[in-house]
């Protein structure tokens, strides 16, 4: 990622003209619903409640990265549940700007799509529901 010829990306803010502007963007991308991103049956995302967060790794743009724990996993993760996102990669990219959080996490859920834990690796702690 970090090799500029390979990874012509630059880090920077896109301020769009209008709404129009940002869904025809996301529509050249292919970040629409039912192509990139899979189809959702979420009417109701608030990020408030543990159903709404489940749905974007189960049923939203989440779900590109979500894995099913099986032999070769870490056998420490499966006591978690049987689902996991595994974001901890981002942990090592630099941020912009030292007022940001430092990037990177491991999201488990059980049988039941609910979230069990999440492994914060800024500040290297697991927290769980309760």
């Amino acid at each position: 990622l970090s090799n500029g010829f390979l990874n012509p990306i630059e880090d920077c803010d896109m301020v769009l003209a209008s709404e129009e502007q940002a869904k025809r963007l996301m529509s050249e991308l292919k970040l629409v619903q039912g192509e990139a991103i899979p189809d959702t049956y979420l009417t109701d995302f608030n990020m408030q409640t543990d159903e709404s967060f489940s749905r974007i790794f189960f049923h939203g743009i989440g779900a590109t990265m979500m894995m099913e724990q099986d032999e070769v996993t870490d056998p420490e993760f499966s006591k978690y549940g049987p689902f996991m996102v595994d974001m901890s990669f981002a942990a090592g990219l630099k941020i912009r700007d030292e007022r940001f959080k430092c990037l990177g996490a491991r999201v488990h859920f059980n049988a039941e799509q609910m979230v069990t834990a999440i492994y914060d690796c800024d500040e290297k702690k697991l927290f769980q529901p309760g």
